[in-house]
């Protein structure tokens, strides 16, 4: 289960990882610039906008994705986005980016098996580590919304 979050959403296009860690940045510092209030309950995220389901969902160039920070939603302005509440299914990975692959693939089959439908895209926390590209130490939640 996810909460209702408010964020600010940015959509992006990135040609690679470290690319898409600097519209990570970037976004966060928007957010600081309009001294917007960080929300204590909800996560930030990336949102990658293809379908799970698609061949070529796990592409590291050309990353479709909407980096989404939650702002507190008693001071959310008008151009935060809503996402309500919803079932979900997640698994955390231990590793560099690359590594995520295998734990998209185990979601998809569990998703296939237990016959969930897709409720929206998949979204990526990073929970601890650094955020390069060089890095392999670090946790990444991944949450699929299901119906």
């Amino acid at each position: 289960y996810i909460p209702q979050r408010y964020c600010i959403r940015r959509n992006f296009i990135s040609k690679d990882v470290d690319d898409a860690v600097s519209a990570v940045f970037d976004t966060y510092k928007e957010c600081i610039e309009r001294k917007l209030k960080f929300s204590e309950t909800g996560y930030h995220f990336c949102e990658f906008t293809k379908n799970i389901f698609d061949e070529n969902f796990y592409e590291l160039t050309d990353i479709s994705m909407n980096v989404c920070i939650a702002i507190d939603e008693k001071t959310a302005p008008r151009d935060a986005v809503i996402y309500p509440a919803t079932k979900a299914l997640s698994v955390s990975f231990y590793g560099d980016y690359e590594k995520g692959y295998y734990a998209y693939e185990l979601l998809k089959k569990y998703l296939l098996e237990n016959n969930y439908s897709v409720a929206g895209f998949p979204q990526e926390t990073y929970l601890e580590g650094n955020f390069d590209n060089v890095s392999n130490k670090r946790i990444t939640w991944i949450v699929i919304p299901v119906v």
